[in-house]
């Protein structure tokens, strides 16, 4: 995980995050030829236990430079979040350096059970100094063994396709024994636009059995001083299509290009999944572990007000094709109600059947109350379309978002419930 971590550094633009699971054929290394030192040992241990019996519900609180020295086992409480789980680690980790540090100072003399049982882990003949500096090595490790299970499974699909592919190019089947990958980070750029990437993975995924993770885009603040940088259609649609964004070179920039990325990305609609600041390519161990949410159904659900009413009430996402709606603009009045509805992006909904109904609401309210804002992503027949209501008329854009259907409003003089909304939707389902 360090290794990836550090390797982020090399790569830029949007990447979109896949779990793919390669085969992993049975075959014995020949110890003459791959031999394993016994110094080793304590490191395979390590890893061993890692991959075959910790799962990612927990993990393993070490010294990072000694793998044979374990300190404790956490384990998560069910239903624990990432938040949660960092807090966990964090407070383990602050024991033990504080332990380690107390011993060191009282040179292996400190009575407590607890502190003995720390000071066993180490050789007899072990030093104050060394004890300082291993309270500077403590760190924790995410256990692998549930994923890496899944992985041999997963594995079997690939691998009669690999041994046909070698025997087919004329080369050694013995480079069929790949070494087991729990993911695929895959960097479009100059191959294909981020969302098409996405639409091409969705459609492999039930083939090959990837469990698609989110995808990232990682931003130089110092853009921020450049305006024009925003309308270009390449990053708009980059930007539309990740999940979560990264503002790197944190200690490159400015205060007030980092407040204007704060103050940009706050106002994306919808809202990313995450958005962070850092420098030197630096990334949290739990972004790793984000999974897309998949429990929406594929029925509308009321979610409420998604965003602030004031982010509703921008102006429209342009450049987009503009559909008139023949109303003069709605007057503001004090009376407004704000509503929302999300789902799953399954069944399509017939594009001009869509259209039709955001027509009747822009021009004629429903059943006395008018629409003063409404934004909306829909997965439609016609692909993927940003829609919205403004100033009493419709634009209609495509866009390269994926992650769920969405749609939110704010009406003026009576609320429109989401169920009055959803009974709109449901006749444009494309079956």
């Amino acid at each position: 995980m360090r290794d990836l971590r550090q390797a982020w550094t090399r790569w830029r633009g949007a990447l979109p995050l896949a779990a793919m699971l390669l085969a992993a054929p049975c075959v014995h290394a020949d110890p003459s030829q791959f031999p394993r030192p016994p110094q080793l040992e304590p490191d395979v241990r390590f890893w061993q236990r890692i991959y075959s019996k910790v799962t990612t519900q927990g993990g393993l609180l070490h010294d990072d430079r000694y793998l044979s020295i374990v300190y404790e086992e956490i384990s998560f409480p069910v239903g624990s979040t990432p938040r949660d789980r960092v807090a966990i680690v964090d407070a383990a980790r602050s024991r033990y350096e504080s332990l380690l540090r107390r011993l060191a100072a009282a040179h292996g003399e400190d009575p407590d059970p607890e502190a003995q049982r720390v000071l066993a882990l180490f050789p007899a003949n072990v030093t104050p100094a060394a004890l300082e500096e291993a309270a500077d090595r403590v760190r924790f490790q995410l256990g692998q063994a549930d994923r890496f299970r899944e992985g041999l499974i997963r594995s079997g699909t690939w691998e009669r396709h690999v041994e046909e592919t070698l025997k087919r190019e004329g080369l050694p089947p013995e480079l069929s024994a790949l070494p087991h990958l729990d993911r695929v980070i895959i960097e479009p750029s100059g191959l294909t636009l981020l969302g098409t990437m996405v639409d091409l993975l969705h459609d492999l995924a039930p083939e090959f059995h990837l469990a698609l993770r989110p995808t990232m885009t990682i931003l130089d603040p110092r853009i921020f001083s450049r305006p024009a940088f925003f309308k270009t259609p390449y990053f708009i649609r980059m930007i539309e299509a990740t999940d979560i964004l990264v503002a790197n070179r944190a200690d490159l920039t400015t205060p007030e290009q980092l407040a204007a990325f704060q103050q940009w990305s706050a106002g994306l609609y919808p809202p990313k999944l995450r958005t962070l600041v850092t420098q030197h390519g630096q990334l949290p161990d739990d972004l790793f572990q984000l999974e897309l949410p998949h429990t929406l159904g594929q029925d509308p659900i009321a979610i409420g007000p998604q965003i602030q009413a004031d982010d509703l009430l921008r102006g429209p996402a342009l450049p987009a094709v503009f559909r008139p709606a023949h109303k003069p603009a709605p007057e503001h009045t004090a009376q407004q109600f704000t509503a929302g509805l999300s789902w799953e992006a399954g069944v399509p909904l017939a594009q001009n059947q869509v259209e039709r109904v955001l027509q009747r609401l822009a021009a004629t309210g429903h059943d006395g109350a008018e629409i003063a804002r409404l934004k909306a992503i829909l997965h439609t027949t016609g692909g993927w379309f940003l829609m919205e209501i403004a100033c009493g008329d419709v634009f209609v854009r495509e866009t390269d978002y994926r992650r769920d259907n969405r749609m939110d409003w704010i009406s003026s003089d009576k609320p429109i419930t989401p169920e009055t909304m959803r009974g709109l939707l449901l006749g444009t389902a494309n079956s």
